[in-house]
């Protein structure tokens, strides 16, 4: 199926089969594939887009990302529902989200792995967890059915590499 437009975005909700994804361009369409039946929809146009994006399946919510701000949409209409702040990136361009399986929120950004906590001001704080900034510009970001920590770059070559969620060490796979 041909995707309505191009994306920075990808999220998959593995117990209804869909994904979903962000446009590139404005209005920002929030995009909806149905993996059943090979076929696109449009939910609603956001208004912003961004590269960071992914399905939490504790809450069926979507989480979405750019600059530094965190925002909860509903999938089903698009609806912003929350906002927060995100203290303590050293770089907030690039890179995505990603739920572990116990729930645990994890940004990447250009400058390397973060943890985020929400914290009692109602705001999310980050914890780098790479002491480096990174050799590589990251782009995507999950975690396999083993709770490996997948990351892809931006080159055109486009290296995966896996990464532990909590020293920070990293290795290239593909």
């Amino acid at each position: 199926s041909n995707m309505p437009e191009g994306s920075f975005t990808c999220a998959i909700d593995q117990t209804n089969k869909m994904m979903y994804s962000i446009g590139k361009n404005n209005p920002y369409p929030l995009m909806k594939y149905a993996i059943e039946t090979n076929s696109w929809s449009t939910i609603a146009n956001l208004g912003m887009g961004g590269p960071r994006l992914d399905f939490n399946t504790n809450d069926g919510l979507l989480y979405f990302s750019n600059d530094s701000t965190l925002y909860t949409i509903a999938p089903s209409t698009g609806a912003i529902l929350n906002s927060w702040t995100i203290n303590g990136l050293d770089n907030n361009s690039g890179g995505d989200l990603a739920f572990a399986p116990d729930g645990t929120l994890f940004m990447c950004t250009f400058s390397g792995l973060y943890q985020l906590a929400l914290n009692s001001s109602n705001e999310y704080d980050s914890t780098r967890i790479s002491a480096d900034n990174l050799p590589f510009m990251p782009t995507s970001m999950t975690f396999d059915s083993n709770q490996e920590l997948w990351l892809a770059s931006n080159d055109s070559d486009a290296d995966m590499m896996v990464m532990d969620n909590i020293t920070g060490g990293w290795i290239y796979k593909y």
